[in-house]
């Protein structure tokens, strides 16, 4: 079983379920989406803040899953919260 941990605050949670599911005989592992994607776009993106709510990174991974739920047209220059 892999978890795809995609919101940090999530991470200690999902180590509690890995940890119970281990002691139960799974095989199991958690994926930080945050850091791992944070690894692959480090140097490949412009913008002063790639990363956040709404950054770049979040934006092009959506682009590329769902491009009709983005509207570029609302897009501003604003560093993500």
């Amino acid at each position: 079983i892999v978890f795809l941990c995609t919101h940090s605050l999530d991470l200690k949670a999902i180590d509690g379920v890995c940890r119970r599911l281990r002691m139960q005989g799974f095989v199991v592992g958690a994926i930080d989406w945050w850091k791992a994607v944070g690894e692959a776009a480090r140097g490949q993106t412009d913008a002063a803040v790639p990363f956040g709510h709404c950054g770049e990174v979040i934006t092009s991974v959506l682009l590329a899953l769902a491009p009709d739920a983005v509207d570029l047209a609302s897009a501003t220059e604003e560093s993500p919260l």
